[in-house]
């Protein structure tokens, strides 16, 4: 995984990699955290003054060298690092998407988007596998996978709909399980195959007892 520094000058990459383990029966990744308990740090989300600048400039100084354990690689929001408290509220947006590795040359469109209009507090990318069954709706595909956050009260539809524009034209998928921002539309032109979806799940659930905001919000049953 590489976290990315996408507020300075450069595209500042800082490599994290994890030890190999073996699989540790019901292991738990949600150790307690007490850094939300501090005091808010929403100036520095605001940049106040420089403040993210400074305090990603100095993040590199708070990396253990050498590999991590990997529940902190896979969860790194569990640790110091974690972007709500520099959150008004303690509440952020998070978006996670991924573009096929064929488009790997849209990567740094991408990048100098989110770092121009949104100036994430964390970035962080990683390579996406080969799926053994492609049988998910969302988001699953060889290439890479970006992961950033941003303090909620900078959300703006303008923004977002023009990210969604340059993403969908590299074959950008983002991840519905954490999704809050997409339209109906933008999701049928990302997801093309939810038609076969619908007619799953209509077998499955024909009264759409099951139902969410999200499944209203985009018209997915």
């Amino acid at each position: 995984m590489a976290v990315l520094d996408l507020v300075n000058k450069n595209f500042k990459w800082i490599i994290r990699r994890a030890n190999a383990q073996d699989f540790i029966e019901n292991y738990s990744p949600n150790k307690k955290n007490n850094y939300l308990k501090l005091p808010s740090l929403s100036f520095i989300g605001n940049n106040f003054l420089g403040t993210l600048n400074l305090f990603q400039l100095l993040y590199p100084l708070y990396q253990k060298q050498g590999k991590t354990f990997y529940s902190d690689f896979f969860y790194p929001q569990n640790s110091l690092r974690d972007p709500r408290k520099f959150c008004k509220d303690n509440k952020l947006v998070e978006i996670q998407f991924s573009i096929p590795m064929k488009n790997i040359n849209g990567f740094y469109e991408l990048m100098e988007f989110i770092a121009k209009y949104y100036k994430p507090i964390s970035c962080s990318v990683k390579i996406l596998g080969t799926s053994e069954k492609y049988n998910n709706l969302s988001f699953f595909q060889k290439g890479l996978s970006i992961n950033f956050d941003y303090p909620y009260i900078k959300n703006n539809e303008k923004t977002f709909n023009n990210f969604v524009k340059i993403l969908l034209r590299h074959e950008g998928k983002i991840n519905l399980s954490k999704d809050s921002l997409l339209n109906e539309y933008q999701f049928k032109e990302m997801y093309p195959e939810f038609k076969i979806w619908k007619k799953v799940v209509k077998k499955i659930d024909p009264y759409n007892y099951f139902q969410s905001e999200m499944s209203y919000r985009l018209n997915i049953k």
